[in-house]
C-alpha cells in the first residue's frame, strides 16, 4: 500500500487469528514499524515505508491492477516459506486435496497459478466456491505440496495436521 502523501508503500496484513499473524510478523521483524501489532476488529501489522516494498509493488500490480505471471511464482519456488504463508493465509486441506484460495489475482491469475501447478505436475483444476475462484491439487499434487510446507508450519500447524489424514509418505 502507498500512503496518500507519501512516496513509499508499506505493507500491511491482517487477521482475525493474532498467533498466526505473530508467526508471520516475526518474519519480517527488521521492517516493522516501532508498533508493529494493533488490535481493531482484527488484529493488523504495519511495516514501515521503504523503497523495496515500491518494487515489490511493480512486480504484482499494472495500472493499479494485481497482475500475476508464472515468472513471479517460479520465484517462489526456491522458497518454501512463500508457499507455506500462502497456504497458512489463504489454503485448507479438505479430503486429502489442497486448495488455495485465488480469488483476489481474478479469473486470470487464478489460470496462471493453475498452469504453473500443472507444470509442476500437482494435478490442479479450477473451482468456485462460493463463487470466488480456487485452485485444488490433486491428491499427490497435495501430498507433495504438504511434504513442501509442513516444515515451515511446524509447530504452528500441529493442531491442523492432526485434524486431516493425510499420509505423508
Amino acid at each position: 500500500m502507498k500512503p496518500s502523501k507519501g512516496k513509499n508503500c508499506y505493507l500491511s496484513m491482517r487477521s482475525k487469528d493474532f498467533e498466526w499473524l505473530r508467526f508471520k510478523a516475526t518474519e519480517l521483524m527488521s521492517l516493522a514499524s516501532d508498533t508493529p501489532i494493533t488490535r481493531e476488529k482484527t488484529n493488523r501489522w504495519h511495516s514501515i515505508c521503504y523503497p523495496v516494498f515500491n518494487e515489490f509493488r511493480q512486480l504484482f500490480y499494472h495500472k493499479n491492477d494485481r497482475c500475476l505471471t508464472a515468472e513471479r511464482l517460479d520465484a517462489l519456488r526456491i522458497h518454501d516459506r512463500a508457499w507455506a504463508i500462502w497456504f497458512g493465509d489463504c489454503g485448507s486441506l479438505v479430503k486429502n486435496h489442497v486448495i488455495l484460495n485465488t480469488h483476489i489475482w481474478g479469473e486470470s491469475g487464478t489460470k496462471v497459478i493453475h498452469e504453473y501447478f500443472d507444470i509442476m505436475d500437482y494435478q490442479p483444476a479450477i473451482i468456485r466456491q462460493r463463487n470466488n475462484f480456487r485452485v485444488k491439487l490433486g491428491e499427490e499434487g497435495s501430498l507433495k505440496f504438504w511434504k513442501l510446507v509442513t516444515p515451515t508450519l511446524d509447530p504452528f500447524f500441529n493442531l491442523q495436521k492432526s485434524r486431516t489424514n493425510i499420509e505423508l509418505r
